[in-house]
């Protein structure tokens, strides 16, 4: 295993994609912390822990991955990357990329191009 340093935190409702994601990338060497609910990913984040990146999901149950990052925007609880994730071919990104996202990760995704891209 190689430890890269990226300090990665992935939010997703879907169980399965978690710990999947988690096994990938920590054989990777990111250290990685999963959250299945926006609001225990804000928890997680008002510690103010170290991190480099954050993966969320789009549609999410709770709060929407847009929703999520409005929030910790507003309560200046990050200001990294933040990549959203989604399917949704017709998505429009602008918005997101407006209140501060940095770019869309298209599902399914491509594991080899995910590991290449957060490594960047």
């Amino acid at each position: 295993m190689n430890d890269i340093n990226i300090n990665l935190v992935i939010v997703d409702d879907e169980i399965e994609i978690l710990e999947l994601l988690q096994d990938l990338l920590e054989d990777e060497g990111f250290s990685i912390q999963t959250f299945d609910k926006a609001e225990a990913a804000i928890n997680y984040l008002e510690k103010k822990p170290e991190v480099d990146i954050i993966l969320s999901d789009y549609h999410m149950k709770e709060i929407d991955g847009l929703s999520f990052l409005r929030k910790i925007n507003s309560e200046k609880l990050y200001s990294g990357k933040f990549y959203l994730c989604t399917g949704d071919m017709n998505f429009d990104s602008k918005e997101f990329k407006d209140i501060g996202g940095t770019d869309i990760i298209t599902k399914p995704y491509d594991i080899d191009y995910l590991i290449e891209f957060l490594k960047k």
